[in-house]
C-alpha cells in the first residue's frame, strides 16, 4: 500500500514538471528557437548629465528623461533538455537629441546628449507552460554626452552597463509581446579641470517581436 502511494506521488511529480518536450508542445519550437525582429517604443525616467567644475566644485545639470522607440535584432533558443532559454540580441534606441543651454561660471554652457544609443545584451530566462518566457538580461547601452562653450568641447562617449529584468508572452507561433526593465549604471569622463557624467538610469520598453525560423 505505502509502495503504492509512494509511486502515485512520484508520478505526480514528474507529470507536474515541465520539460523541454511540453514547451515544444505548447510553443513550437518556431516560437523561441531562431532569429528575431523586434519593433516597440518606452521611456527613460531618472536620467541626469551633470558638468562639474574639479576647481570650485561648481556643478549644473540636465534632466535627461526621454521617450524613445527601440528596434532590436537577436537570435535565441531553448534548451533542448530543460525549459532554459539563452539568447543574445543587438538593439537600437532613438530619440530626439536633447539640447540645453545654461549660465555656469558666467559662461553660456550648452548640454546635449545624442539621440541614438545602441546596446548589445544577452539574456537568459524560463520558458514556462503558459507560453511565457521569464528573463534576465545583462551588457552595456554607448551613450554620449556634450557640454560645449566658446568652441571648447568635453564629450563623454562610452559604454554604460546595464541589467534587465523581463518577461515576454506569445500571441501567436510567431509573435510575441515583450517588456523590459531596465537599469542603466552611470559613467563619468573627466580632465584635469572639468568632469561630465552620465547618470543612473531606469527605462521601460515594450515590444512586438516577430519570430523567424532557423
Amino acid at each position: 500500500m505505502k509502495k503504492t502511494a509512494f509511486a502515485s506521488a512520484l508520478a505526480a511529480a514528474f507529470a507536474g514538471t515541465v520539460s523541454a518536450n511540453d514547451v515544444d508542445e505548447a510553443y513550437g519550437s518556431d516560437l523561441w528557437n531562431g532569429i528575431f525582429f523586434g519593433i516597440g517604443i518606452g521611456g527613460t525616467v531618472s536620467s541626469k548629465d551633470t558638468f562639474k567644475s574639479l576647481e570650485n566644485g561648481h556643478e549644473t545639470s540636465k534632466n535627461s528623461d526621454r521617450f524613445d522607440g527601440r528596434i532590436s535584432l537577436g537570435s535565441g533558443k531553448v534548451m533542448s533538455a530543460y525549459p532554459v532559454y539563452l539568447g543574445g540580441e543587438l538593439s537600437v534606441d532613438f530619440a530626439k537629441t536633447k539640447n540645453s543651454s545654461q549660465n555656469f561660471d558666467s559662461r553660456d554652457i550648452r548640454l546635449r546628449n545624442n539621440g541614438i544609443a545602441p546596446s548589445l545584451c544577452f539574456r537568459i530566462g524560463y520558458v514556462t507552460a503558459s507560453s511565457t518566457l521569464f528573463f534576465v538580461k545583462a551588457g552595456a547601452v554607448y551613450g554620449k554626452s556634450v557640454v560645449e562653450y566658446d568652441g571648447w568641447r568635453l564629450t563623454n562617449a562610452r559604454l554604460a552597463p546595464i541589467i534587465a529584468l523581463g518577461v515576454e508572452k506569445g500571441l501567436s507561433k510567431k509573435i510575441t509581446f515583450r517588456g523590459d526593465l531596465e537599469y542603466r549604471l552611470k559613467n563619468t569622463k573627466k580632465n584635469d579641470r572639468y568632469e561630465l557624467e552620465r547618470g543612473h538610469a531606469v527605462a521601460l520598453k515594450c515590444l512586438f517581436v516577430y519570430h523567424v525560423k532557423y
